[in-house]
């Protein structure tokens, strides 16, 4: 499965539904897809590569000042050398026998799971940046890049919750096998300012690869699900004004 994911691997993990504000803004704002199938995009980003030490937040454990200089990925088909995953943090610790770390590759799930954690199973994280607050996230830990003055919380899951993420990520390998490596959303809903809705089903998303600063080419994100019906003239008499 590790080649299959070459150039179609999913860094946002769960695509039942996508939202987005079109709101007019500036700054690197990306404007999608008119009816023409046109779009825009700043220039290129370059993601600020760590070099400050992060905070790793385990909860009943204690934190831990994780040194950012000899990191390496294990995610590298995803990830942009230089830049590495919450996932990666934990592999650190444990390499330096700070944490007591066991876990897998899933090739079912197409991510790394932690088995236990100081003996504990359940694991999920929280990761707090500049100016933001702590909030739970669907994205695979091994395909969340790490920021510069973060924070990274693991705490102890619902079981139940759990379970239903690890059958999405599931759910979301298997239809790439099943359709020879391209992503197919199987439901995409875009939310306009004045709450306009539009929802789409089966749409097929490529990588416009707008983030490859931090992310290797064919990296398919939540922007390219955005981007794809525009290309694909499915925004045809629908507009956001």
């Amino acid at each position: 499965m590790r080649e299959t994911l070459r150039g179609s691997a999913i860094l946002f993990a769960v695509f039942v539904g996508v939202t987005a504000g079109l709101s007019a803004q500036t700054g690197n704002s990306v404007f999608l897809p008119n009816e023409a199938g046109e779009w825009s995009i700043p220039q290129a980003h370059v993601g600020r590569t760590v070099t400050r030490d992060i905070l790793v937040e385990m909860v009943g454990h204690g934190v831990f000042s994780v040194d950012p200089v000899g990191i390496e990925t294990v995610r590298p088909e995803i990830i942009q050398a230089n830049h590495f995953t919450v996932f990666d943090l934990l592999v650190k610790l444990d390499r330096e026998d700070r944490i007591d770390l066991e876990s897998h590759d899933d090739d079912a799930m197409g991510t790394h799971v932690i088995d236990s954690l100081h003996g504990e199973s359940g694991w999920w994280y929280q990761a707090c940046y500049s100016a933001g607050w702590f909030e739970r996230n669907t994205h695979r830990m091994d395909h969340f890049p790490v920021k510069s003055e973060g924070v990274v919380r693991f705490s102890i899951e619902r079981a139940a919750w759990l379970s239903k993420l690890y059958r999405a990520f599931e759910q979301a390998m298997a239809r790439i096998a099943e359709n020879d490596g391209r992503v197919i959303v199987p439901r995409v809903r875009i939310e306009g300012p004045r709450r306009e809705r539009i929802e789409f089903e089966n749409v097929a998303a490529r990588a416009h690869d707008t983030r490859i600063d931090v992310l290797q080419p064919g990296t398919v994100t939540a922007l390219d699900i955005l981007l794809s019906p525009g290309e694909q003239s499915l925004l045809k008499g629908w507009s956001v004004t």
